[in-house]
């Protein structure tokens, strides 16, 4: 059975949630702002996703968004480089808690594993 795989960190800065992917195909520090990070955890809005650069001093840029998963157990975060929907997500439940208990640890930012591929079946004859 395939697993998830742990790509990164998120926390609470401030009122808003920073999200940490130290390397791979997302690899970046990215941001959800103070005034959409409520609007995510309590709301359950979709929000624009900043990344921010290397530099302190530089302004972030939008590159995706974050949004809850029909079921409401993740949220999805649309990063660049994450070709399919859900492609980086955090569990929503770990989420929610860290940021209304302003905990200090940080929550994991997974990568769920690839699809199985659907075999190829017979057709069935028609008569």
């Amino acid at each position: 059975m395939a697993r998830w795989t742990p790509v990164g960190t998120a926390r609470r800065k401030g009122d808003g949630i920073e999200i940490a992917i130290p390397e791979g195909p997302f690899a970046g520090i990215y941001v959800i702002d103070r005034g959409d990070a409520p609007l995510l955890v309590y709301e359950g809005l979709t929000v624009e996703v900043w990344q921010r650069g290397l530099l302190c001093s530089s302004t972030p840029w939008v590159v995706g968004s974050a949004t809850w998963s029909e079921s409401g157990r993740m949220v999805f975060l649309r990063l660049p480089g994450s070709a399919r929907h859900g492609a980086v997500q955090i569990v929503g439940r770990d989420l929610c808690a860290h940021y209304i208990r302003n905990d200090p640890a940080p929550v994991s930012v997974l990568v769920p594993p690839d699809p199985e591929p659907i075999e190829a079946r017979p057709a069935l004859a028609v008569v």
